[in-house]
């Protein structure tokens, strides 16, 4: 990965200050050899703030970062999560509880089948309900890229996550 204006591991964790830090892959043509549609993004979190709202902590995107799926925190509804896209294409809010770890890590995962369905988990289960939506976004893999921390695109205020991502 890249880091980008400050962002820093510490003790093996990508720690995040939420203003204008992220990371972000090389694109995943040497990763892919077709384009990527089914996918899961897993990561262990820690927000630093509970208040915080937009910030990605983990997207797909497209190299202009106009088209992505994300794992972002509190955007449209306060304290929860969510499976961001551009536009809300693919986006729907699942009724997930309210985030109380604030500094702790939680386990979260959003799976992004090939059928269509969306479903996220936190800490191993079910968070909120199940989605279908009609087509997943296929993304090429000479053009598309992974980041940390940033909803989608480069750092930009309303997108940025704080806290630690292990």
């Amino acid at each position: 990965l890249t880091l980008h204006n400050g962002a820093k591991t510490i003790d093996g964790r990508l720690v995040l200050d939420g203003d204008d830090d992220w990371a972000e892959s090389a694109p995943l043509a040497s990763a892919l050899a077709a384009p990527l549609v089914a996918k899961t993004f897993e990561c262990w979190v820690a927000p630093a703030r509970l208040e915080q709202r937009g910030g990605g902590v983990m997207n797909v995107q497209t190299a202009d970062g106009a088209t992505f799926d994300a794992l972002v925190f509190g955007e449209r509804e306060p304290r929860r999560w969510m499976s961001g896209s551009n536009n809300f294409q693919r986006t729907q809010d699942v009724g997930g509880t309210d985030e109380t770890a604030a500094g702790e890590l939680v386990h979260l995962a959003i799976a992004y089948r090939a059928d269509g369905r969306i479903q996220l988990y936190r800490n191993g289960r079910a968070y909120g309900r199940a989605y279908n939506i009609p087509a997943q976004q296929a993304f090429e893999p000479a053009a598309c890229r992974v980041a940390f921390g940033v909803r989608h695109g480069s750092a930009s205020r309303g997108r940025m996550f704080a806290g630690a991502i292990d």
